[in-house]
């Protein structure tokens, strides 16, 4: 018996369910990689703030400034940790847990590489009284559960009102959330961010529910007499889809 060709309206009929399968696919595939890439960053953002709270009990209760002077230069929260020992030293085109792998590359490169924001109020140096501004964990209270020791990140214009927009496309990791500097909340994992409370554990919010959550502040207490809620600044959300 003599096979059967295909008619060209048979072929074309395969090549439409091949099209209509594929089609149904890939969204399936870009969900299930933006589901691996939140699941990442979760567990970056879960071992940062071990991280931290380990730190925490070598250095009288406080966690690394978001940026401080060491050797005579600036350097972001993430360096702290690495130059206490308390995170690994990497080395260049290495994963790194400071970076989410939503925020451009997952490795270490160049200068403020970190793409988890910490408060812009535990940062640096009081002119007036030279003392570290630096957080204490235990000095939370019952606020330690919803107060984010840091949270997915994005580098902004500086001084913009709502919405916030990367200030460049290459280079979207920032180590601080403060609009009035260039960093604010990136809720990169469909429509959510990721944050690490003081408790240890992190969440996933969307820009909605944070500025549902910190309409009245994060509730944490004066850092060395100086009072400065950064529970504002979760009001200016980016959010990528």
């Amino acid at each position: 018996m003599r096979e059967k060709d295909f008619t060209l309206i048979e072929l074309l009929v395969v090549i439409a369910i091949i099209a209509i399968l594929a089609g149904m696919l890939l969204p399936a595939l870009g969900n299930v990689k933006q589901r691996g890439e939140s699941i990442k960053c979760i567990s970056n953002l879960k071992q940062i703030g071990y991280v931290a709270i380990g730190y925490s009990h070598s250095y009288n209760g406080n966690i690394a400034p978001t940026l401080s002077p060491y050797n005579g230069s600036n350097v972001p929260w993430a360096a702290v940790y690495i130059h206490s020992g308390v995170l690994p030293k990497p080395t260049d085109g290495q994963s790194v847990v400071y970076r989410c792998p939503k925020g451009g590359s997952d490795v270490q490169h160049g200068d403020d590489s970190e793409s988890y924001g910490g408060d812009c109020a535990v940062n640096g140096t009081k002119t007036d009284t030279n003392t570290i501004l630096s957080l204490k964990i235990d000095s939370l209270g019952a606020s330690v559960s919803r107060y984010p020791l840091y949270a997915d990140s994005i580098k902004c214009i500086a001084n913009q009102t709502d919405p916030v927009t990367p200030q460049n496309a290459e280079k979207k990791q920032f180590y601080r959330i403060d609009v009035e500097w260039g960093g604010a909340v990136a809720a990169r994992h469909s429509s959510k961010a990721n944050l690490v409370m003081g408790d240890g554990h992190v969440q996933a919010l969307s820009a909605a529910e944070l500025k549902d959550q910190y309409k009245k502040g994060a509730h944490r207490p004066a850092i060395n007499n100086w009072w400065y809620d950064s529970g504002t600044f979760f009001q200016h959300v980016y959010t990528e889809k």
